[in-house]
């Protein structure tokens, strides 16, 4: 192997899942503050909010781990609206869109109706 190309601190780290407080052991050379005792050993600790052991492809349980909430916008943001629904909005659009640009008086007539261009881009 050269030498000089490689980590200097190249150690033991343990790993923690938040979530199920699995905690495992491997070797990393990631920059950490927090230390963990684990049999009777300290370990430098990596905080994880998803492991192997919480991650529903591995475990085979359809478990939402959702820390900022972003779910919840998703649905209070789509939740009247169907998928055909948005599809048809979204093609509404983009038609509207392409007309726009090969008739620019129509863009002109829209910008004079600020009400129209706000439903537009919503």
């Amino acid at each position: 192997m050269k030498k000089g190309i490689h980590p200097d601190n190249y150690r033991l780290v343990a790993f923690k899942d938040m979530s199920n407080n699995d905690v495992f052991i491997t070797k990393s050379a990631v920059e950490t503050k927090d230390t963990i005792k684990h049999d009777g050993v300290d370990y430098p600790l990596v905080k994880l909010e998803i492991s192997r052991t919480s991650h529903p492809y591995y475990t085979g349980k359809t478990k939402l781990v959702d820390t900022a909430g972003r779910i919840d916008k998703f649905k209070n943001r789509y939740a009247g609206l169907s998928l055909k629904k948005m599809r048809i909005q979204n093609r509404l659009k983009l038609c509207l869109l392409r007309s726009l640009l090969l008739k620019p008086y129509l863009l002109r007539s829209l910008l004079l109706k600020p009400h129209l261009l706000r439903s537009l881009l919503l």
